[in-house]
């Protein structure tokens, strides 16, 4: 450690723990999330009435937001 630093404090490393874990899971590019059985049912009734599996709907809409929102190009 380089003189005049002090230790890091909790919340310093609990920030550079959550931003290592932000990387990994960008990297990866998987996200897990819970839903209801009525939201998951109308979302796959969707993804049936579009012929396109669950997951490339639920990718299609997520890029069509983040476009939307002007996160994206």
């Amino acid at each position: 450690m380089k003189t005049g630093q002090g230790k890091r404090t909790a919340q310093e490393r609990l920030d550079k723990l959550r931003a290592q874990a932000k990387k990994e899971i960008a990297v990866a590019g998987t996200v897990q999330f819970r839903l209801d059985e009525e939201t998951m049912l109308l979302l796959m009734k969707a993804a049936d009435q579009k012929k396109m599996p669950l997951g490339t709907l639920v990718r299609m809409w997520t890029v069509e937001r983040l476009v939307s929102e002007g996160l994206m190009k």
